[in-house]
């Protein structure tokens, strides 16, 4: 009645289990549009999960089942789908199972294309190299790298992961500045400590509503808005 917008307030909940339903019975009863922001990990995410994907096609040192997931991902920007196509059902074929980080393996041996091999040999070294930089710089030339040889030319931009890989970049930043904060210059395995950090991340989408934004508790905690209600804090 006083004349407030709907974008100006913001209700946080912390005892989801019990206040949301309440909370969405008492907006429809008296007419309030509400539109509840639900936030998930950066790494489930197209752009934070190829992050992740990358790590599990080394840790599992390119094992068919893992190339897969990362290679077929409709989420993830690749220029040549058709050629990660042929190259899954070429392994497929000849029975390749798994590479390894190290020397010949069994996509280099058994392929008998050599295109394919080459351009196996040339994804390999790049994952490896992304895996492991030591230092965050290193990691982003690695990554750049990586995205500029294998993504369409705009990569994220234009996509649903584009915001969320900038988050992902910006984490990076986080890092670096706390490693240089520490005098640590190298650290074995960056790419492995940033997934780590970002594991426990979430990301929400500021996506234009005219509805009431109501956000999950840790969530809120870091907003600021002219009217900031959170319900449940006194977990009465």
């Amino acid at each position: 009645d006083a004349g407030v917008e709907t974008h100006q307030i913001v209700i946080g909940i912390t005892a989801e289990e019990t206040l949301m339903d309440v909370l969405r019975e008492e907006a429809l009863l008296y007419g309030i549009p509400l539109t509840i922001r639900e936030g998930k990990s950066v790494l489930a995410y197209s752009s934070g999960r190829f992050l992740n994907l990358i790590q599990e096609v080394h840790d599992e040192q390119f094992s068919l089942e893992s190339l897969k997931s990362l290679l077929l991902d409709p989420g993830i920007p690749w220029a040549e789908g058709e050629k990660h196509r042929r190259f899954i059902k070429r392994a497929v074929k000849q029975s390749v199972m798994h590479g390894s980080l190290y020397g010949e393996d069994q996509y280099s041996s058994l392929l008998g294309d050599n295109e394919l091999q080459r351009w196996y040999e040339g994804l390999k070294q790049s994952i490896i190299a992304i895996v492991q930089a030591e230092d965050i710089e290193d990691l982003r030339r690695k990554l750049n790298h990586f995205q500029d040889t294998y993504f369409i030319p705009t990569q994220w931009v234009g996509t649903p992961g584009e915001d969320v890989y900038a988050f992902c970049l910006d984490a990076m930043g986080q890092v670096k500045e706390a490693m240089e904060k520490t005098g640590i210059t190298a650290y074995p395995k960056i790419f492995s400590f940033l997934l780590s950090f970002l594991e426990n991340k979430r990301y929400v989408f500021q996506q234009k509503s005219e509805g009431i934004a109501v956000y999950r508790w840790p969530q809120v905690s870091v907003l600021n808005a002219d009217y900031l209600f959170i319900l449940g804090l006194d977990q009465e």
